[in-house]
C-alpha cells in the first residue's frame, strides 16, 4: 500500500494501481487499500471503475467519509449531479465540520450558503484548533457568500486568506512544484529543439490545445469533438509533463524506447484509433512548455492557444481553488507564471512561424459560428451546426 503511495505520487498510475491490488489480495478487507485503488483509477478518467473501489470501501467502513466525497467528485464528473449532492451530503454528515465537504456540496448546491451557514463556517476556522485544510476552504466559502452580497471587496480579502492557508496546507509539496514550474520548467523548455529528424508517426495528428487554467480551453475542446467527425477528447493527459517533470533535463527524444513510450500512454488512454484517423485532442495546458517537441515529435499536430482577457483569467483563477497547481495560490506567482507563459509563447512563434493558432476566446463567445468556422478549418475538421 505505502509503495503504491509512492507510485501514485511519482505519477506512475499503473504501476500504483497494481500495487493497491497486490495489497487488496493480501488483505480484502483492507479498506484504505480499496480507497486509494480509486485514486489513479479516477485519474485515468475510470470513474466507473473508481466508483466501484470507494463503494466497497465503505462497505467495509460504513463511515467512510473521504471514499463518500470522492463518490460525489466522480457523479459531478460524469453529469449525474443530484447523485454527486446525495453523496457530498453523506460526506458531512459523516464529518460534520469538514468544510472541504461543504465547499464541494455548495459548487452544486449554491442554496446551501445562506448567513446561517456562514456563521456557523466562521465559528469553526475562528477556533484554535482550526487546521489549515479548513481554513483554507473557510475562506473560499466566506468568498462566495460575500459575492452572493455583493460585498467584492471582502470576497477578494476571503480568497487571498484562503489561497493562503491552502498553500500552507499543501506546503511541502507545493514549494518543490513551485519551484520547478517557475524556474527549472522555463529553461528545459527553451532546449527542446530536436533534430527534425525525431518522428515518431507522421499519421498521428494531435490538436494540442495550450493556454493558461480559466481561458475557456474546455469549451474550445467541445466544439472540436462536436464536428461531424467524431474523435475522441483526451481531456487533461498531462502525458509529456509527467515524463518531463521528473527531469533536470530532457530525455534522449531519438531513443525508440522514448517514443515507443509516448505512443503506447496515448493508446492506453484509448487516444490512437484507426477509425478516427489517428486525430485526438490532448487539453493539457502546460503543453506550451513543449511546443518544440510537439512540433519535432508529431510533425501533423494542431496547436491552438486558448487566450481570454488576462485580468479575467487571473480572477477566475483566484476565485476557483484549482487544488493540485502550486503557483495558483498567491498573486504574485500567478503573474510569474503568466510572465513565463506569454514569454515562452513568444520564443516558439519565432522559431515555429504559423504553428501555433491563436484562438480569442471573448470573440469566439461574441462571435461563436464564424470564430467556430476558422477553428475547425485550422483543424483540417468538417464544420457541423453542433459545433
Amino acid at each position: 500500500n505505502n509503495l503504491a503511495i509512492i507510485f501514485k505520487k511519482l505519477g506512475e498510475d499503473e504501476k500504483a494501481i497494481n500495487c493497491y491490488k497486490k495489497t487488496i489480495k493480501l488483505q480484502p478487507t483492507h479498506a484504505v487499500a480499496h480507497y486509494n485503488l480509486g485514486l489513479p483509477l479516477e485519474d485515468l478518467g475510470e470513474e466507473m471503475k473508481a466508483i466501484s473501489c470507494y463503494e466497497k470501501a465503505i462497505e467495509i467502513n460504513p463511515n467512510y467519509s473521504d471514499a463518500y466525497n470522492n463518490l460525489g467528485s466522480c457523479y459531478k464528473e460524469l453529469g449525474n449531479f443530484d447523485t454527486a449532492i446525495n453523496y457530498y451530503e453523506r460526506a458531512i454528515k459523516s464529518k460534520p465540520k469538514d468544510l472541504g465537504f461543504l465547499y464541494n456540496l455548495r459548487e452544486l448546491k449554491k442554496e446551501v450558503l445562506n448567513s446561517n451557514l456562514a456563521n456557523s463556517v466562521e465559528k469553526i476556522i475562528n477556533d484554535n484548533k482550526c487546521t489549515n485544510r479548513n481554513l483554507a476552504f473557510g475562506n473560499f466559502l466566506l468568498a462566495r457568500h460575500a459575492s452572493k452580497e455583493k460585498n467584492y471587496r471582502k470576497e477578494i480579502d476571503y480568497l487571498v486568506k484562503g489561497h493562503k492557508y491552502y498553500f500552507e496546507f499543501k506546503k511541502t509539496q507545493f514549494t518543490r512544484q513551485l519551484n520547478y514550474f517557475l524556474n527549472v520548467l522555463p529553461g528545459i523548455s527553451k532546449s527542446n529543439d530536436i533534430n527534425t529528424s525525431n518522428i515518431i508517426n507522421e499519421q498521428i495528428k494531435p490538436i494540442f490545445i495550450i493556454g493558461v487554467p480559466r481561458c475557456g480551453s474546455t469549451l474550445l475542446e467541445k466544439i472540436i469533438a462536436s464536428g461531424s467527425k467524431p474523435i475522441p477528447i483526451g481531456e487533461e493527459t498531462n502525458l509529456l509533463h509527467k515524463f518531463i517533470m521528473k527531469k533536470t533535463k530532457l530525455p534522449d527524444f531519438k531513443s525508440e524506447d522514448f517514443k515507443k513510450m509516448v505512443l503506447e500512454k496515448y493508446k492506453q488512454k484509448g487516444l490512437l484509433q484507426e477509425k478516427n484517423d489517428y486525430v485526438f485532442t490532448d487539453k493539457s495546458l502546460e503543453n506550451f512548455f513543449y511546443i518544440g517537441l510537439i512540433k519535432q515529435t508529431f510533425p501533423n499536430a494542431k496547436v491552438i492557444n486558448c487566450k481570454r482577457n488576462v485580468s479575467s483569467s487571473i480572477m477566475s483563477i483566484m476565485r476557483n481553488n484549482l487544488v493540485e497547481v502550486p503557483w495558483a495560490h498567491s498573486i504574485e506567482n500567478i503573474f510569474k507564471y503568466f510572465d513565463i507563459y506569454h514569454q515562452t509563447i513568444f520564443f516558439f512563434e519565432k522559431i515555429y512561424p504559423s504553428f501555433i493558432y491563436h484562438l480569442d476566446y471573448e470573440k469566439l463567445v461574441t462571435e461563436p459560428e464564424q470564430e467556430s468556422k476558422k477553428l475547425m478549418e485550422f483543424c483540417n475538421l468538417s464544420w457541423d451546426k453542433k459545433c
